[in-house]
């Protein structure tokens, strides 16, 4: 009764959020015909994924209409298909490897060696994020069509987490737009010759190497 808008007009005219219980039925289908895999999809508060079990949120509300919010689960759905397919999680150097009985991925290890981890977990993840959008916009043109669409209307996301520096934003404008080298900070100029040479990466390897560099 507070809020008689989105409580009970909005349902009413068909623009709430929606559950991924309500989804669950097209989506799961959608990732395994995508993956060729039996992959599983469940409910947690942080997307991610563990190769075999994809975390999506429990509802998403960030449109109005109720096929942009499934469009939107859709495309966390496909990213997270796309990290797995493109060995983000997994990659490691040909003469490590990773431990099937281990408890621990090679790639942890290696961002736990870094002065500061959380950073080189952020610039990695945003080194694959960039990759993976190359990819998906092969593999799957239309969804990222779709995608930039959609993203027309909605206001800039902040840099993740709790570094959400001049210097990360701009990385990340490079990165994924292809933009924002004129506002720099010209601590960050050193990286342009690296964030160039990404665009032409192929694995999760030219990340690692990346993130070192």
């Amino acid at each position: 009764m507070a809020d008689v808008e989105e409580n009970f007009l909005c349902p009413l005219r068909g623009e709430s959020g929606l559950r991924f219980a309500e989804a669950a039925g097209r989506l799961l289908p959608y990732l395994r015909g995508l993956s060729g895999r039996k992959l599983e999809l469940a409910v947690g508060p942080a997307v991610s994924t563990d190769t075999t079990t994809i975390v999506v949120p429990p509802e998403l509300s960030l449109f109005q209409e109720e096929a942009d919010n499934f469009f939107l689960y859709k495309l966390i759905v496909s990213f997270q298909w796309a990290f797995i397919a493109q060995s983000t999680l997994t990659v490691s150097p040909r003469h490590e490897g990773n431990d099937p009985h281990g408890e621990e991925l090679w790639l942890q290890g290696f961002l736990r060696s870094f002065s500061c981890p959380d950073l080189a977990q952020d610039l990695y993840h945003l080194l694959e994020t960039a990759r993976i959008r190359r990819f998906l916009d092969q593999e799957l043109p239309g969804l990222m069509r779709r995608m930039r669409q959609l993203a027309a209307r909605l206001e800039p996301f902040p840099a993740a987490g709790a570094r959400k520096s001049r210097g990360m934003a701009a990385l990340r404008d490079l990165l994924l737009h292809g933009e924002g080298g004129n506002f720099c900070p010209d601590s960050l100029r050193v990286c342009l010759p690296i964030v160039e040479n990404h665009r032409q990466a192929g694995s999760a390897d030219d990340s690692i190497r990346a993130t070192l560099a």
